[in-house]
C-alpha cells in the first residue's frame, strides 16, 4: 500500500513539473508576442506625420510625439524622439 502510494505522488510530481514547463513556456511566448507589439505601437507613433498626444488616465502617463508638443505649448510633456 506504501509503495503505490509513493507511485502515486512520483506520478502526480512528474505530471505537475510537465504542466510547470508548459506555462513557463506559454508565458514566456506571450510575454515576447506583448513587446513586440508594443515595440511596433511605439514605432507607429514615433513615426506619425502629424501630431498624437498618448495618455493613460489610470497613471496619467503622457507620451507626446515630438510634432505635437513642438505644435503646442508643452514644454514640459514628455515627447518621444
Amino acid at each position: 500500500m506504501r509503495v503505490r502510494n509513493l507511485l502515486r505522488l512520483k506520478a502526480w510530481a512528474t505530471l505537475y513539473d510537465k504542466y510547470g514547463q508548459m506555462l513557463e513556456g506559454e508565458v514566456g511566448s506571450r510575454t515576447a508576442d506583448l513587446i513586440e507589439s508594443e515595440r511596433l505601437y511605439w514605432t507607429a507613433f514615433d513615426a506619425a506625420p502629424i501630431g498624437i498626444v498618448h495618455c493613460r488616465a489610470a497613471d496619467r502617463a503622457m507620451a507626446a510625439h515630438r510634432s505635437a508638443a513642438v505644435r503646442s505649448d508643452w514644454g514640459s510633456a514628455r515627447a518621444r524622439s
